[in-house]
């Protein structure tokens, strides 16, 4: 019963760490799992080293196993909340840089130690380390087609299912079988088909089925909870081809461009733009100046007792717009939508503000959502007299907006995310009934 317990501790701690980078809304944490995959990969091919869970006579699972899953977990994550063709290969990215460092490591330890220069007490050989480096190489080849396959599971499930939830337990039941696979498929690949080995992999099924499961659970639990990834990776249109067909040149030009560019001047650039509290490309608020100003704004009307009102607005099917008339197209019609937005301000406390690629924010204090109907269908009505041709847009031939509503006077067991987190339900409630419509409960 120990065992068992320590090992779903273990499962937990690997769980919790992506869960919470999820939880937070900027791109930062995104930023946060890719260094959470490469920890963990890391670590995981020391876990494998000194430390197993023997759970009954024919079940034990090795750290290594763990995190294992916890990195195809963490991926599967990625995948849901970045929704980008280059997710794919930044993981690559993090498999050859990790990979670069083992090989070094593993090249400096055969090395000494054929050497004579240090002391080996166990006797290890150094062909030992030649051969586990070849082992995680071909561990990770097989990863990346897991993942992969995964990828496309997962964009294939999406344009044929409509309901979230049964979307939701598709993606874990492939995650799962995915783990299960890995366990017939790893052993065969390294060491080819043989008798004992058969009997090893029958033997090992109990214990990856109970891993893939460990870790199929919360990862469902985190899809129920957080919906609104699963229906934005749906709707962000990816075509595997594109997942498949990145280019390596575009790749390479970014990386050179950080190269041009020293860490300073990044830095100076970036403090600018955020002591500025401005966004670039619409000249409204940014997201550093809307979070500010939220946080602001609660506890002063926790103070006094007065209700806040956060709008949350996203342009519909902005992503087949940037696909028919291009990104510079794109930006102008983000800025002509901005101009609009700004126009709900009519005090000096209200705020506007560009808070991702095309979702807007407003708060008003002081303000019940009843009371900002006339506002809102007016900004709807300047919308549509507006016409900014949306020729790709299944909703309209223009531009069209949905937008979430949620009001409230703060307490002290409550947190402005809490506001923000009902405002967006309330977006995603607008664009699961139709989009181009407001939804204020």
């Amino acid at each position: 019963m120990k065992t068992l317990l320590a090992f779903e501790i273990n499962v937990l701690i690997y769980f919790v760490i992506p869960f919470l980078a999820c939880s937070v809304y900027n791109k930062s944490r995104v930023d946060a799992l890719y260094n959470y995959l490469t920890a963990v990969l890391l670590w995981g091919g020391f876990a494998g080293a000194i430390y197993s869970f023997k759970l009954s006579d024919e079940i034990t699972i090795s750290g290594g196993n763990i995190a294992y899953g916890a990195f195809m977990m963490t991926a599967v994550l990625l995948i849901l909340t970045e929704r980008s063709r280059t997710t794919f290969f930044k993981i690559i990215r993090v498999l050859l840089g990790v990979d670069a460092v083992v090989f070094i490591g593993f090249c400096f330890m055969t090395a000494i130690f054929k050497m004579g220069v240090t002391v080996n007490p166990l006797g290890v050989p150094p062909e030992l380390f030649h051969t586990s480096f070849w082992i995680l190489v071909f561990g990770g080849i097989l990863i990346l087609c897991e993942i992969l396959t995964l990828y496309f599971v997962f964009l294939h499930l999406g344009t044929r299912i409509n309901d979230i939830t049964l979307l939701s337990i598709l993606y874990v039941l492939a995650f799962t079988v995915m783990l299960i696979l890995d366990g017939i498929l790893f052993p065969i690949l390294v060491f080819g088909m043989h008798n004992d080995l058969e009997h090893t992999i029958i033997g090992d099924l109990p214990g990856k089925s109970l891993l893939a499961v460990s870790f199929a659970v919360p990862l469902l639990i985190y899809l129920f909870i957080n919906r609104n990834d699963v229906e934005n990776f749906k709707d962000a249109n990816i075509k595997l081809r594109d997942v498949v067909n990145y280019r390596f040149e575009l790749l390479i030009h970014r990386m050179h461009a950080y190269e041009v560019n020293s860490e300073l001047q990044q830095r100076k650039i970036k403090q600018l733009i955020d002591i500025s509290g401005t966004d670039t490309l619409t000249g409204i608020a940014n997201r550093r100046k809307f979070e500010e100003t939220l946080n602001r704004e609660w506890f002063r009307a926790q103070r006094t007792q007065r209700p806040v009102t956060l709008i949350i607005g996203d342009v519909d099917h902005f992503k087949y717009y940037n696909d028919t008339y291009g990104h510079p197209q794109g930006d102008a019609c983000l800025r002509q939508v901005a101009a609009l937005w700004q126009q709900m301000v009519k005090r000096s406390t209200d705020l506007a503000a560009r808070i991702g690629g095309e979702e807007f924010a407003l708060i008003i204090p002081d303000t019940e959502a009843s009371t900002l109907t006339g506002t809102l269908q007016q900004f709807m009505l300047d919308l549509e007299k507006a016409a900014i041709t949306h020729q790709s847009s299944p909703i309209a031939p223009f531009v069209t907006m949905s937008i979430g509503v949620a009001s409230c006077i703060p307490s002290s067991d409550k947190t402005p995310l809490e506001l923000y987190k009902l405002a967006d339900k309330r977006l995603y409630q607008a664009k699961h009934s139709g989009r181009n419509r407001i939804v204020y409960e």
